[in-house]
């Protein structure tokens, strides 16, 4: 048996024993009532015409021991993924007070109106929404149980869009049934089949404290920014029957309900990008995607940074790839690549672009005419509108905001890494003062250190007449893993890759012997292990990162 205690409102499953105790005494007032009652108009606001069937149900005074009933003329006509919210001011004591909600629309058991919730609230008015199935509505009553003190008064009734959660931030406590809390805090909204959205839902987090949340059988740590911030969970990440939501310290609001219709604009059909935490997009399952080819996605706290991932690297690559030789290719830079010539190249794994290098490739383009791919083309367009390039004086200049791209083709572990690295791009292309810090790290690494980091992006053939270009990619190299890992990484990882071409061993410190054998380069790995501490603590102080990781959401094991 489930070992929980529901929110308050009482969730079917537990009805059992309420329905018994109230059943005989309902019968017996609506058999007395049904021979004297007389329709009232209900006395505060409701959808459509609404009638009290007795002086107290018309004014919505419930008191212990009994029954109001209400009918629509004419009933309502319910449409999906609607809500009956009721709004009402619980008896001043709510010890022993339990008012029971049935609804005439073909379904049997009532819910529970709750009077009190944990102390989320410190007073003044309630409110509950039940969700409704489609059909006629013709009325519904309400039912107190014996035994308490003072009164329930319905204050309004509204239909509203179905929504579940708790919601204490419209200056009354929003409550509604199919929502758990056990005894350790854990809050879970699970929802039975029959009362699921007809579309998937998004969760919405609201004033959250740090927590742990389970979203789709995938778990994260979540961290707020600052107090008060809300994040949207979009559809695809949470499973049809609810979201659970893991010891938070402190929240104002776990709501699950329908997103809100994308705005219909021009463009591919990957647009509007949908606003994520990074975090999140590795656990975003591919077929929630617009597009099958390619899902994009806005990053929520830093809008104008936009992240793309790719279905594989063919449509990564016809996308970015001539972008990658434009922008940071030796040999190649600031010239458009015809096609024949770039299939034997290789581009990248994962991309990142700043506005000006963006506007300057499609200015490229349209002043020489050059054929761009449909994709390309596509870009384009998703660029201009998101203001990332802009069109100005009859050509293409530079906006706010950067492209970043990763592919779901990489194995998860060098997903997370990309994510990581070019995310780190995205904020260096967008703020001047991690930028300034940056040059300064590099103008103070250790000659040997900075020999060997421009040999490596030699190596993998970035621009080194570039300097942005090579402090960007030192700053994105020492932030990609914890700074744990920094050491190993540059060390011996890296390290190893320059060893094995003989003509480039020359710029390598002296080596060591691990005890299994291996080479390693400890004064490499100690001076990059200063930097990925300096890093992580910079974007730490700055943001609430750290080295390795990027966004509010990190994915957990287990």
């Amino acid at each position: 048996m489930r070992e929980t205690q529901q929110t308050p409102g009482l969730l079917l499953a537990h009805a059992v024993d309420l329905i018994k105790a109230f059943v005989p005494r309902l019968a017996a007032a609506l058999a007395l009532l049904s021979a004297c009652e007389t329709a009232r108009p209900a006395g505060f606001p409701a959808p459509g015409a609404l009638y009290g069937l007795s002086p107290a149900a018309a004014a919505g005074r419930l008191r212990p021991g009994e029954v109001l009933r209400y009918s629509f003329d004419p009933p309502l006509n319910i449409a999906p993924d609607l809500s009956l919210e009721f709004e009402y001011q619980p008896p001043v004591s709510a010890a022993g007070w339990k008012a029971l909600l049935s609804l005439e629309d073909g379904f049997s058991g009532p819910w529970e109106l709750p009077p009190e919730a944990w102390g989320l609230s410190p007073g003044g008015n309630r409110s509950y929404a039940t969700p409704l199935l489609p059909g006629r509505l013709e009325g519904f009553s309400l039912a107190a149980g014996e035994g308490a003190e003072g009164e329930l008064r319905i204050t309004a009734i509204r239909l509203i869009p179905r929504r579940y959660g708790i919601d204490a931030t419209s200056g009354r406590l929003r409550l509604t049934p199919f929502v758990y809390r056990d005894a350790g805090g854990r809050f879970t909204i699970e929802l039975p089949e029959a009362y699921r959205f007809s579309r998937p839902p998004e969760l919405i987090l609201r004033d959250f404290g740090e927590a742990e949340l389970d979203l789709g059988g995938r778990r994260y740590a979540y961290r707020p920014a600052q107090p008060g911030e809300e994040r949207r969970i979009p559809p695809g990440l949470l499973r049809p029957e609810g979201a659970l939501a893991l010891y938070p310290s402190s929240f104002t609001a776990l709501i699950l309900s329908l997103p809100e219709a994308p705005p219909s604009a021009p463009g591919p059909a990957y647009y509007p990008p949908v606003p994520l935490d990074p975090g999140l997009i590795p656990g975003n399952p591919r077929e929630s995607w617009r597009d099958g080819r390619v899902e994009v996605f806005l990053w929520d706290e830093f809008p104008g940074i936009i992240i793309f991932d790719t279905a594989d690297y063919e449509v990564q690559n016809r996308l970015f790839k001539r972008l990658a030789f434009f922008a940071e290719k030796a040999g190649y830079r600031s010239r458009l690549v015809p096609d024949a010539e770039l299939a034997g190249l290789h581009g990248w794994n994962a991309h990142d672009y700043n506005a000006g290098d963006l506007a300057a490739f499609f200015e490229a383009a349209r002043q020489s005419g050059f054929p761009l791919l449909p994709e390309e083309a596509e870009l384009r367009e998703l660029l201009l509108a998101c203001g990332v390039i802009r069109l100005a004086g009859g050509g293409i200049t530079g906006g706010e905001g950067a492209a970043l791209s990763l592919s779901r083709e990489s194995p998860d572990y060098l997903r997370r890494r990309f994510l990581v690295h070019e995310c780190y791009h995205g904020l260096y292309f967008m703020d001047r003062d991690f930028r300034d810090f940056a040059a300064r790290r590099w103008e103070g690494l250790e000659d040997e250190a900075r020999r060997f980091f421009r040999s490596y992006l030699d190596s993998q053939r970035y621009d080194q007449d570039y300097p942005y270009l090579a402090i960007n990619e030192f700053m994105a190299y020492c932030l990609q893993q914890p700074a744990a890992q920094a050491g190993p990484y540059f060390g011996e990882s890296l390290a190893r890759q320059i060893y094995a071409n003989s003509w480039r061993r020359a710029v390598l410190p002296p080596a060591s012997l691990n005890p299994d054998g291996s080479r390693a380069w400890p004064s490499l790995g100690d001076a990059f292990s200063r930097e990925a501490r300096a890093f992580s603590e910079y974007v730490y102080r700055r943001w609430g990162f750290t080295a390795g990781s990027i966004g509010r959401f990190s994915p957990q094991e287990g």
